[in-house]
Protein backbone atom coordinates (compact mmCIF):
# COMPACT_ATOMS: atom_id res chain seq x y z
CA UNK A 1 0.00 0.00 0.00
CA UNK A 2 1.34 3.17 -1.24
CA UNK A 3 0.70 6.64 0.54
CA UNK A 4 1.83 9.94 0.06
CA UNK A 5 4.57 12.57 1.75
CA UNK A 6 3.38 14.95 4.15
CA UNK A 7 6.37 17.93 2.71
CA UNK A 8 6.83 16.41 -1.01
CA UNK A 9 3.55 14.80 -2.08
CA UNK A 10 6.26 12.07 -3.29
CA UNK A 11 4.63 7.96 -3.13
CA UNK A 12 5.95 5.69 -0.10
CA UNK A 13 5.22 2.55 0.72
CA UNK A 14 3.96 1.15 4.15
CA UNK A 15 6.18 1.17 6.76
CA UNK A 16 8.83 3.53 4.91
CA UNK A 17 10.90 5.82 7.88
CA UNK A 18 12.09 8.28 5.53
CA UNK A 19 10.69 9.47 2.27
CA UNK A 20 13.76 8.86 -0.62
CA UNK A 21 12.47 12.26 -2.30
CA UNK A 22 13.25 14.92 0.55
CA UNK A 23 14.16 12.56 3.65
CA UNK A 24 11.16 13.72 5.78
CA UNK A 25 10.70 11.43 9.01
CA UNK A 26 7.71 9.51 8.33
CA UNK A 27 7.54 8.33 11.30
CA UNK A 28 6.36 11.65 13.16
CA UNK A 29 5.36 13.28 10.47
CA UNK A 30 3.08 10.72 8.55
CA UNK A 31 0.14 9.72 10.49
CA UNK A 32 -2.77 7.27 9.01
CA UNK A 33 -6.03 7.17 9.81
CA UNK A 34 -5.29 10.37 12.36
CA UNK A 35 -7.94 10.93 14.65
CA UNK A 36 -8.75 14.03 17.24
CA UNK A 37 -8.14 12.54 20.88
CA UNK A 38 -10.88 15.11 22.25
CA UNK A 39 -13.96 14.16 20.07
CA UNK A 40 -12.38 10.66 18.38
CA UNK A 41 -13.15 11.72 14.98
CA UNK A 42 -10.90 10.21 12.00
CA UNK A 43 -9.39 12.27 9.35
CA UNK A 44 -7.47 11.54 5.70
CA UNK A 45 -4.35 11.79 5.97
CA UNK A 46 -1.64 14.57 6.30
CA UNK A 47 -4.31 16.32 8.23
CA UNK A 48 -2.81 17.64 11.37
CA UNK A 49 -5.54 19.47 13.43
CA UNK A 50 -9.12 18.32 14.29
CA UNK A 51 -12.10 20.70 12.50
CA UNK A 52 -14.29 20.49 15.08
CA UNK A 53 -11.91 21.28 18.01
CA UNK A 54 -8.76 22.34 16.74
CA UNK A 55 -6.75 19.97 18.56
CA UNK A 56 -3.43 18.29 17.49
CA UNK A 57 -4.93 14.86 15.52
CA UNK A 58 -2.90 11.45 16.71
CA UNK A 59 -2.23 7.81 15.53
CA UNK A 60 -5.38 5.57 17.29
CA UNK A 61 -3.59 3.62 18.64
CA UNK A 62 -1.82 6.58 20.42
CA UNK A 63 -5.61 7.03 22.15
CA UNK A 64 -5.26 3.33 23.70
CA UNK A 65 -5.24 4.37 27.98
CA UNK A 66 -2.31 2.55 29.72
CA UNK A 67 -0.74 2.00 32.94
CA UNK A 68 2.31 4.33 32.36
CA UNK A 69 4.32 1.59 34.70
CA UNK A 70 3.20 -1.90 33.59
CA UNK A 71 1.77 -1.20 30.18
CA UNK A 72 -1.71 -2.45 30.89
CA UNK A 73 -4.41 -1.26 29.12
CA UNK A 74 -7.46 -0.09 30.99
CA UNK A 75 -10.95 1.76 29.87
CA UNK A 76 -11.94 4.84 30.44
CA UNK A 77 -12.49 5.70 33.84
CA UNK A 78 -10.00 3.80 35.52
CA UNK A 79 -7.36 6.50 36.68
CA UNK A 80 -4.81 4.56 38.21
CA UNK A 81 -3.42 1.17 37.79
CA UNK A 82 -5.49 -1.38 40.52
CA UNK A 83 -1.78 -3.26 40.40
CA UNK A 84 1.13 -0.57 40.96
CA UNK A 85 -0.90 2.12 41.25
CA UNK A 86 0.37 4.23 38.16
CA UNK A 87 -1.33 6.54 36.36
CA UNK A 88 -3.52 5.94 33.55
CA UNK A 89 -3.22 7.94 30.28
CA UNK A 90 -3.22 7.15 26.32
CA UNK A 91 0.42 6.94 24.82
CA UNK A 92 0.22 10.59 23.11
CA UNK A 93 0.01 12.07 26.26
CA UNK A 94 2.92 9.93 27.51
CA UNK A 95 5.26 10.75 24.91
CA UNK A 96 4.62 14.31 25.29
CA UNK A 97 5.66 14.46 28.80
CA UNK A 98 8.45 12.57 27.65
CA UNK A 99 9.61 14.32 24.95
CA UNK A 100 9.79 17.77 26.78
CA UNK A 101 11.90 15.99 29.46
CA UNK A 102 14.27 14.78 27.55
CA UNK A 103 14.32 18.13 25.80
CA UNK A 104 15.38 19.93 28.82
CA UNK A 105 12.28 22.27 27.68
CA UNK A 106 11.45 23.37 31.50
CA UNK A 107 12.94 22.22 34.39
CA UNK A 108 10.41 23.22 36.80
CA UNK A 109 8.88 19.50 35.16
CA UNK A 110 6.03 21.46 34.13
CA UNK A 111 4.81 20.51 30.23
CA UNK A 112 5.15 23.76 28.28
CA UNK A 113 8.09 26.92 29.18
CA UNK A 114 6.36 30.26 30.01
CA UNK A 115 5.14 32.20 27.17
CA UNK A 116 6.45 35.52 26.15
CA UNK A 117 4.76 38.36 29.02
CA UNK A 118 4.79 40.86 25.84
CA UNK A 119 2.60 38.46 23.63
CA UNK A 120 0.78 37.96 26.13
CA UNK A 121 0.10 41.54 27.50
CA UNK A 122 -0.45 42.37 23.64
CA UNK A 123 -2.88 39.42 23.71
CA UNK A 124 -4.90 41.37 26.32
CA UNK A 125 -4.73 44.84 25.40
CA UNK A 126 -6.02 43.34 21.84
CA UNK A 127 -8.63 41.37 23.78
CA UNK A 128 -9.76 44.34 25.94
CA UNK A 129 -10.26 46.08 22.34
CA UNK A 130 -12.51 43.46 20.87
CA UNK A 131 -14.44 43.87 24.32
CA UNK A 132 -14.78 47.62 23.83
CA UNK A 133 -16.15 47.21 19.99
CA UNK A 134 -18.81 44.37 21.34
CA UNK A 135 -20.43 46.98 23.43
CA UNK A 136 -20.58 49.63 20.95
CA UNK A 137 -24.36 47.91 20.26
CA UNK A 138 -25.49 47.98 23.73
CA UNK A 139 -23.88 51.54 24.24
CA UNK A 140 -25.70 52.70 20.97
CA UNK A 141 -29.57 51.17 22.13
CA UNK A 142 -28.21 52.93 25.77
CA UNK A 143 -27.92 56.61 24.03
CA UNK A 144 -31.07 56.08 21.39
CA UNK A 145 -32.96 55.43 25.31
CA UNK A 146 -31.75 58.47 27.03
CA UNK A 147 -32.35 61.01 23.80
CA UNK A 148 -36.09 59.68 24.04
CA UNK A 149 -36.09 60.17 27.67
CA UNK A 150 -34.56 63.60 27.34
CA UNK A 151 -37.14 64.37 24.17
CA UNK A 152 -40.77 65.24 25.87
CA UNK A 153 -41.95 65.51 22.57
CA UNK A 154 -41.27 62.26 20.91
CA UNK A 155 -44.24 59.98 22.96
CA UNK A 156 -42.05 56.81 22.34
CA UNK A 157 -41.52 54.68 25.31
CA UNK A 158 -37.78 54.09 25.97
CA UNK A 159 -38.09 50.82 27.94
CA UNK A 160 -37.42 48.55 24.70
CA UNK A 161 -34.21 50.48 24.39
CA UNK A 162 -32.60 49.92 27.24
CA UNK A 163 -34.07 46.52 27.74
CA UNK A 164 -32.24 45.66 24.13
CA UNK A 165 -29.30 47.69 25.56
CA UNK A 166 -28.97 45.19 28.25
CA UNK A 167 -29.26 42.26 26.29
CA UNK A 168 -26.47 43.51 23.81
CA UNK A 169 -24.17 43.88 26.95
CA UNK A 170 -24.44 40.06 27.19
CA UNK A 171 -22.31 39.60 24.11
CA UNK A 172 -19.15 41.03 25.12
CA UNK A 173 -19.85 39.96 28.60
CA UNK A 174 -19.87 36.39 27.26
CA UNK A 175 -16.85 36.89 24.90
CA UNK A 176 -14.96 37.66 28.00
CA UNK A 177 -15.90 34.65 29.78
CA UNK A 178 -15.43 31.68 26.96
CA UNK A 179 -13.12 33.39 24.70
CA UNK A 180 -10.02 31.20 25.55
CA UNK A 181 -12.56 28.52 24.54
CA UNK A 182 -12.74 29.22 20.68
CA UNK A 183 -10.90 27.31 18.17
CA UNK A 184 -8.18 26.00 19.37
CA UNK A 185 -8.30 27.06 23.26
CA UNK A 186 -7.61 30.84 21.55
CA UNK A 187 -9.17 34.34 21.99
CA UNK A 188 -9.06 36.82 19.02
CA UNK A 189 -5.88 38.80 21.14
CA UNK A 190 -4.07 35.06 21.54
CA UNK A 191 -4.60 33.98 17.66
CA UNK A 192 -3.44 37.14 16.27
CA UNK A 193 -0.48 37.09 18.97
CA UNK A 194 0.18 33.06 18.31
CA UNK A 195 -1.05 32.21 22.06
CA UNK A 196 -3.28 29.68 22.78
CA UNK A 197 -4.62 27.90 26.17
CA UNK A 198 -4.10 24.18 26.64
CA UNK A 199 -6.02 22.23 29.01
CA UNK A 200 -2.89 20.43 31.51
CA UNK A 201 -4.83 17.55 32.55
CA UNK A 202 -5.65 16.53 28.43
CA UNK A 203 -3.32 18.02 26.49
CA UNK A 204 -6.02 19.49 24.75
CA UNK A 205 -6.87 22.84 23.71
CA UNK A 206 -8.80 24.83 26.74
CA UNK A 207 -12.79 24.78 25.62
CA UNK A 208 -15.42 27.04 26.87
CA UNK A 209 -16.23 25.68 30.25
CA UNK A 210 -12.33 25.77 31.67
CA UNK A 211 -12.58 29.18 30.05
CA UNK A 212 -15.22 30.32 31.96
CA UNK A 213 -13.81 28.82 35.11
CA UNK A 214 -10.34 30.66 34.54
CA UNK A 215 -11.82 33.92 33.90
CA UNK A 216 -14.51 33.90 36.25
CA UNK A 217 -11.91 33.31 39.10
CA UNK A 218 -9.46 35.74 37.67
CA UNK A 219 -12.64 38.39 37.48
CA UNK A 220 -13.70 37.27 41.23
CA UNK A 221 -10.12 38.06 42.89
CA UNK A 222 -10.39 41.31 40.20
CA UNK A 223 -13.10 43.06 43.28
CA UNK A 224 -10.56 42.29 45.68
CA UNK A 225 -10.16 45.89 47.26
CA UNK A 226 -6.79 48.19 46.19
CA UNK A 227 -5.06 44.92 45.40
CA UNK A 228 -7.26 42.66 43.10
CA UNK A 229 -5.96 43.81 40.08
CA UNK A 230 -2.58 43.05 41.24
CA UNK A 231 -2.96 39.77 42.45
CA UNK A 232 -3.34 37.38 38.82
CA UNK A 233 -0.23 40.15 36.78
CA UNK A 234 2.05 38.91 39.62
CA UNK A 235 1.22 35.63 39.74
CA UNK A 236 2.35 35.49 35.97
CA UNK A 237 5.33 37.38 36.62
CA UNK A 238 6.92 35.37 39.36
CA UNK A 239 5.44 31.39 38.74
CA UNK A 240 7.73 29.68 36.29
CA UNK A 241 4.77 28.58 34.09
CA UNK A 242 2.85 32.10 34.09
CA UNK A 243 0.06 30.27 35.43
CA UNK A 244 -2.09 32.77 37.14
CA UNK A 245 -4.49 31.55 39.96
CA UNK A 246 -7.77 31.30 37.72
CA UNK A 247 -5.28 29.00 34.96
CA UNK A 248 -4.57 26.74 38.70
CA UNK A 249 -8.15 26.24 39.18
CA UNK A 250 -8.89 25.24 35.91
CA UNK A 251 -5.27 23.94 35.30
CA UNK A 252 -5.02 25.18 32.39
CA UNK A 253 -1.75 27.26 30.90
CA UNK A 254 -1.11 30.19 28.23
CA UNK A 255 1.71 28.66 26.22
CA UNK A 256 3.04 29.67 22.56
CA UNK A 257 1.59 27.73 19.79
CA UNK A 258 4.62 26.45 18.74
CA UNK A 259 5.18 24.89 21.28
CA UNK A 260 1.97 22.53 21.33
CA UNK A 261 2.39 19.14 19.90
Amino acid sequence: MYHNCPKCAAKFMAGTKFCENCGCNLHTEFIQAPTCPQCKTAFSENTKFCTNDGSRLVRPEDLVRRCTICNIEYPDGVNFCPTDGGAIQPAYLKNLQNTFSSAGINPQGNWYPKADLGARFLARLLDAVFFALLCIPALLCLLLAQNKDDNVYSGTNSGGYYFLAILLYFIPIGYDFVKDGLGRGQSWGKRICSLMVVNLNDNLSCNKGQSFIRNLISGLILVIPFVGWLVEPIMVLATPDGRKLGDKVANTQVIEVKFYK
